[in-house]
């Protein structure tokens, strides 16, 4: 065990992958004070580059979700404004500004009470009662 640093060829008994990994730390045990320094200095900087690589890919894929969930919103609410225009005639603007700042749930509900609305006061009433 004292000279695991020392061999070229490692026997075949000791292939497995706990003794590799022995044999890597029988290595690294035996690295001068400055060897050890640039070692762990190097593994350090891997470290944080890794780290750095993992935040970024989060914030990456948390931004792709929440622009998708905007641009989800966006088509859903022209789908629904496409809906009231052709059963309703055509949707004023102030009641299009109404249905734009309505939230993914709100717009949920806006298209499955649409196909109740006969007008566009009960549009209007079902906006109203939604702001409360």
């Amino acid at each position: 065990m004292k000279n695991l640093s020392e061999l070229n060829n490692r026997p075949q008994p000791f292939q497995e992958s706990i003794f590799n990994q022995l044999f890597d730390v029988a290595e690294i045990a035996n690295f001068s004070p400055s060897e050890q320094d640039n070692y762990q200095n190097s593994l350090k900087y891997y470290r944080d580059m890794n780290n750095i690589v993992e935040t970024s890919r989060q914030e990456g894929l948390q931004e792709g979700l929440k622009q998708g969930r905007e641009e989800g919103a966006q088509r859903e609410r022209a789908l629904i404004l496409r809906l009231l225009s052709r059963s309703l005639g055509e949707i004023p603007s102030e009641l299009q500004q109404q249905i734009s700042e309505l939230s993914l749930e709100q717009l949920e509900g806006l298209s499955q009470a649409c196909l109740d609305f006969s007008n566009l006061d009960d549009l209007r009433a079902w906006l109203n009662k939604t702001q409360e």
